[in-house]
This record gives structure tokens, sequence and C-alpha cells, in this order.
């Protein structure tokens, strides 16, 4: 049972993880890719052309998994150009 406040990976287990999650990428990119008629296929190939760009999070401090900051920064401006 984990006990809160769980502490995040030390540099160490994230360096280590990153090579697993880029190669899964790979993986599901490389068969979704070939599949020509599958919902899937753009997405695969978008896998596979930012392979490296996907998971910067783990490996790089400061930066987020999402990109909510960005959204919320851009939708006002948004919401006034649908007016």
């Amino acid at each position: 049972m984990a006990v809160w406040p769980i502490q995040p990976p030390v540099w160490a287990e994230r360096a280590a993880i990153y090579p697993l999650l880029v190669n899964q990428a790979v993986v599901l990119g490389k068969h979704y890719a070939q599949v020509y008629d599958h919902p899937c296929n753009v997405l695969a190939k978008r896998l596979l052309r930012h392979q490296d760009e996907l998971f910067q999070f783990v490996v790089r401090d400061g930066v987020s998994a999402d990109n909510n900051l960005a959204e919320r920064t851009i939708r006002p401006l948004v919401v006034i150009r649908k007016d």
C-alpha cells in the first residue's frame, strides 16, 4: 500500500524507463502504421515521427506530461475569435 505523498522517481529510474517507453511507442506505431485501413493509422505514423519528443517529461524536470497550460493560455484568444 502506497503512502502519500509518493516521491517522484529519481533521475536514474526515469532514465531507465525512458527507452522502454519509446520502444513501446515504436512497436505500436510500426504495427498500426502498416495497416492502412485501420483508424489508428494516422496516429501510429505520428507516434513514429515524434517518438523522441513524446516522453520528454520523463527525462526533463519541469516539462509537463500534458499541454493544459498551453491550451488554457490560448483559450481566451480562441473564444474571442469565435465571436
